[in-house]
């Protein structure tokens, strides 16, 4: 079988290319809020000793002791009852607007220990 060719009387020309063409830019629309580019911050951990043994960079703060509480209720007795009160009343005003035992329980006990934290100076 014989291909015929479609283009009889026109030359081949096998290394054209289309000439390419840019699209039309288009102006913004009004409602497109341009962002400005984010910039990611590097932080160079050449010089912290801890990064060079590769430690965690995480800083715990230590845990409140026991031992504290305990030397605040010998100071003053009277300021941890009424900070109890305190964090007993938040946490029933807690469990009444409808917030789990558990956490309202939590939430009554920062109460509480901010309140003994903020009156014990």
């Amino acid at each position: 079988m014989t291909e015929i060719n479609p283009n009889k009387g026109l030359p081949i020309q096998p290394n054209v290319t289309p000439k390419e063409t840019k699209p039309a830019e288009q102006p913004p629309a009004v409602n497109q809020i341009q962002d400005p580019p984010k910039e990611m911050t590097q932080k160079d951990l050449g010089n912290d000793p801890a990064a060079a043994i590769g430690q965690s960079q995480i800083q715990v703060k230590a845990a409140d002791s026991i031992e504290n509480d305990l030397k605040m209720l010998e100071e003053n007795p009277e300021l941890v009852k009424k900070s109890m009160a305190v964090g007993e009343k938040a946490e029933k005003e807690q469990l009444a607007k409808g917030q789990p035992s558990a956490q309202a329980y939590f939430t009554g006990i920062n109460i509480s220990k901010a309140f003994a934290d903020e009156f014990a100076k």
